[in-house]
């Protein structure tokens, strides 16, 4: 099993001093959006999806106050069949960021988004992303033997299955079902680069969990709810952060847990959330100053 990955790393200097979120998913997607489709999308405008197999890195959770010439920073994962055309445009996209984050304030009628006309000297770097396997075909460390522990470093949001019927990051480590995080994660790896039949992949009956440990967290989202446009918007964004560490999980299950630290996992996927990364793995993480 190969699924091609091309991880990019941005990074920009804020002419301005900004108040967000603790989340900044929106203002991330809101800016990479204005790059691929030519400008923020409005609310008479149909809202954009992001191109299948690009996937925003929200690496600076938790800083709401950002000073003028304060570095942030944000990446892109290209994953799956199209990875290598999606990366073949990331000179380009760099470029159209540069342009957004000059523009004068003139160019938005009221509200700017946070990122817009914002920053300069933005800077672009290609990380190196090994392979789930060496060059002798054994699977590398972090998935090569013993235990997979997963450690999510954004908020994880899944739905329980059916016989649930609360969302577990609501239950804390109550809830937590191995096979159905497993078979969400085959289900957003098959939509970038397609699988065998998830009938024909390896059982998951042995799978245990050797230990979870899950912090919920629940925080309010900026924007004034009391407006008529607004009222039914989601006014807090929940989902656990912590690991959960799992025993006897299938070869081929362990490479798409590899993959998977690319992909994500879970809900609002496209807002940075679900992004974990194994721990024993060789890592090139995002260097940034989150707090959560």
């Amino acid at each position: 099993m190969h699924i091609p990955v091309r991880q990019f790393r941005f990074s920009f200097v804020l002419t301005r001093s900004v108040q967000c979120s603790v989340y900044h998913g929106s203002a991330v997607r809101g800016l990479i959006l204005a790059a691929v489709f030519g400008d923020y999308a409005t609310p008479k405008s149909n809202a954009h999806n992001l191109p299948v197999g690009m996937v925003p890195v929200v690496c600076e959770f938790g800083r709401m106050k950002m000073a003028a010439g304060e570095v942030y920073t944000f990446g892109i994962n290209c994953v799956g069949d199209s990875a290598d055309e999606l990366a073949e445009n990331m000179v380009e996209l760099a470029e159209r960021f540069t342009e957004i984050g000059q523009r004068s304030l003139d160019s938005w009628e009221e509200n700017p988004p946070v990122f817009g006309g914002n920053f300069h000297d933005l800077k672009m770097t290609e990380l190196p992303v090994a392979s789930a396997y060496n060059e002798d075909g054994d699977l590398q460390c972090g998935i090569h033997e013993g235990e997979v522990t997963v450690q999510f470093v954004s908020p994880l949001k899944m739905r329980s299955p059916d016989e649930f019927s609360e969302r577990f990051p609501l239950q804390g480590n109550r809830c937590f079902v191995v096979k159905h995080f497993f078979k969400q994660l085959w289900s957003h790896v098959n939509k970038v680069s397609p699988l065998k039949p998830l009938s024909e992949m390896a059982d998951l009956d042995g799978v245990e969990i050797l230990d979870k440990q899950f912090v919920q967290i629940e925080t309010p989202l900026r924007g004034n709810h009391s407006v008529p446009v607004n009222k039914h918007k989601r006014k807090t964004i929940e989902g656990v952060q912590g690991h959960v560490a799992f025993a006897n999980v299938p070869e081929e299950w362990r490479v798409l847990l590899w993959y998977g630290q690319y992909v994500h996992v879970g809900g609002n996927k496209a807002y940075g959330c679900g992004r974990y990364v194994l721990r024993g793995a060789e890592d090139h993480t995002f260097a940034c100053r989150g707090v959560l």
